[in-house]
């Protein structure tokens, strides 16, 4: 019988693109995953759809079609799990809107990130 080493191949990612967009990262560089984002918004009563857009790393927009459960608090809400997701010093905006727009492929992209990382 003969022996052979053992010999472990690994890869590594180099770059990745397109939905890696979607994560957010607050101002202390942590990453916050869009299903983090998203599972903590749809939980929220009073919102029918909704759209958050991270401007930069300290500055969030939430714009939601309301629904007949919406009041003050649905606002208050969301200002705090943005909050408490992307840090205290994060501005919220939060804009009532008639509707989402979709993006030019026709989908409803609830989650964007315009921030952009070092490669």
């Amino acid at each position: 019988m003969r022996t052979v080493p053992a010999v472990a191949v690994c890869r590594f990612l180099e770059h990745l693109e397109g939905r890696a967009y979607d994560f957010f990262i607050s101002a202390d560089g942590t990453y916050h995953s869009p299903s983090l984002i998203r599972n903590q918004i749809v939980r929220v009563s009073g919102i029918q759809q909704f759209k958050v857009v991270q401007e930069s790393e300290t500055s969030v927009t939430v714009s939601i079609v309301p629904d007949r459960d919406f009041s003050p608090n649905t606002t208050e809400t969301l200002t705090e799990i943005m909050k408490g997701t992307l840090g205290n010093n994060t501005d919220v905006r939060v804009e009532i809107v008639g509707e989402i727009p979709r993006d030019p492929s026709g989908k409803l992209q609830a989650i964007v990130s315009k921030v952009r990382r070092d490669s």
